[in-house]
């Protein structure tokens, strides 16, 4: 991957998600989860604290691959990994936080 490559990764994928991390960890604007019924859940906070973290884990993650990319570019497999790693843990905190603060 070229320099404008992962310039492009870190504009697209870094970046958005810091700023969704804030919103959602600290401003708590759960609105922006995909398919966020505030009905379905107790403990609104706490839900979008553990979003907002996992958000965060994304985006330095990502940036953690872009700069290795940009040190030595057979890093490549291990900047998928680590933004498969991010996306995981995201998986994982929504199936904690849909079994953990759901309403029955």
């Amino acid at each position: 991957m070229n320099e404008f490559g992962i310039l492009l990764v870190i504009l697209l994928v870094s970046v958005p998600t810091l700023v969704a991390s804030y919103l959602v960890g600290v401003k708590k604007k759960m609105n922006m989860l995909a398919g966020w019924n505030p009905d379905k859940y107790k403990e609104h906070d706490k839900i979008g604290s553990i979003f907002g973290r996992a958000l965060f884990a994304l985006s330095v993650l990502s940036f953690i691959g872009c700069a290795m990319l940009y040190q030595d570019p057979s890093y490549e497999h291990l900047f998928g990994l680590m933004l498969l790693l991010g996306v995981v843990f995201i998986i994982v905190s929504a199936i904690y936080c849909n079994l953990k603060y759901r309403k029955n």
